[in-house]
């Protein structure tokens, strides 16, 4: 090996592998050019660190102009945002259930369900999905951010999206 790659591996082993050292000692594996130096260098430091220090969870730092925490969201303001934009992080709902108030028709065919709390969700695939009004249907998160409405008599679901 190269005495410049020796004396980077031996400054890792030497320095005590606190949480603050690790992105130093990161970064000094990465200016490694040759591949397997530079893996033989990250597989040693993954060797030497406490199992505790790699493991805990990274914090942001606190400052004193930082603004108070803001209360938890109740559950109607969740509910109220559920299938809105992804401006929301995940709120742990998966599933709602709504009683349908009023359905349209899309120029295309597309469904539009209007809920009896107001909510208007548009179908955005191209199934054929029969929807009734005073039906209890669900919205359920889907894949990669999208919405599937569905019954619980039914098998099958339809991908969705919240217009209002």
């Amino acid at each position: 090996m190269k005495p410049l790659i020796m004396a980077a591996i031996s400054t890792l082993m030497l320095t005590t592998p606190a949480y603050a050292n690790i992105h130093q000692q990161l970064s000094q594996c990465a200016a490694i050019h040759d591949k397997l130096e530079r893996l033989i260098c990250f597989d040693e430091l993954a060797a030497n660190v406490d199992p505790a220090i790699a493991l805990a969870p990274a914090t942001p730092a606190v400052t004193a102009s930082a603004a108070p925490a803001a209360p938890a969201a109740t559950a109607a303001s969740r509910t109220e945002e559920f299938g809105k934009p992804a401006k929301v992080a995940a709120d742990g709902i998966d599933k709602l259930y709504f009683t349908v108030a009023k359905v349209s028709e899309a120029p295309r065919g597309e469904v539009i369900v209007t809920f009896d709390n107001g909510q208007v969700w548009r179908q955005v695939d191209s199934r054929r999905y029969k929807i009734t009004v005073d039906e209890q249907v669900f919205i359920e998160r889907g894949a990669l951010g999208s919405f599937l409405l569905g019954k619980d008599s039914r098998n099958g679901t339809i991908r969705v999206t919240r217009i209002d």
